[in-house]
């Protein structure tokens, strides 16, 4: 495989880590493919959390072991600043200091809103006023999802305010919202059967399938 295969893109998440891991990324820097790959990468992303069951969460620990990881992994990003700014558990800052930002690149949002969820609509409103990219992670997001059935009255995210991509699933897997992010540029499409098919059809699984109601 030449260099060149190797950046058709989308690239392969995991592919593109080691890449950086093992300074491949920093040594070619000058080659326009690598410094195009290396800008597609947001250089700020915060992540909020609405009415869910949480699995979206664990997905979105990946993505935040990843970013954390570049920041701290690779010269070509601490030189330019590729951070993830809130997220509560990699950052140790409150929902007050959410609120207090004024500029990200992409945020991040999981779950639902409605009226139990206190204040998330706040929350979700301030991210598309501060973002360049609001993201919707997960099918809570995106449709509401199995909150639909909620007798409270639970939301989509895009009931509130534009969401700039959706990332479908439940949860998501991490390369699919790597492609969000970078705009197609690393990690993968999701599938028809990942994009909130029939729940009969092969392949396509929620966590809420395995509850026993």
């Amino acid at each position: 495989m030449s260099f060149d295969d190797l950046l058709e893109t989308p690239v392969d998440r995991r592919t593109f880590l080691k890449l950086a891991f093992t300074g491949v990324l920093s040594v070619l820097v000058s080659e326009e493919p690598v410094r195009a790959l290396i800008k597609s990468v947001p250089r700020s992303v915060a992540m909020v959390f609405g009415g869910s069951c949480g699995g979206c969460t664990t997905t979105l620990i990946e993505i935040g072991i990843d970013l954390k990881a570049l920041a701290n992994a690779d010269p070509v990003f601490g030189t330019l600043r590729r951070s993830l700014i809130y997220y509560p558990s990699f950052t140790d800052r409150s929902l007050d200091d959410f609120l207090r930002l004024s500029s990200v690149d992409v945020t991040l949002i999981t779950g639902s809103i409605g009226p139990t969820i206190h204040d998330f609509e706040t929350v979700v409103e301030h991210a598309r006023e501060i973002s360049n990219t609001v993201i919707a992670v997960g099918n809570c997001a995106w449709t509401a999802g199995v909150n639909r059935l909620s007798p409270y009255g639970l939301r989509p995210v895009s009931d509130a305010v534009v969401v700039g991509e959706y990332v479908p699933g439940c949860p998501p897997r991490p390369e699919h919202i790597w492609y969000a992010m970078t705009g197609g540029a690393i990690g993968e499409s999701p599938s028809s059967t990942e994009l909130g098919g029939s729940r009969s059809e092969p392949g396509f699984k929620t966590v809420c399938r395995t509850c026993v109601a």
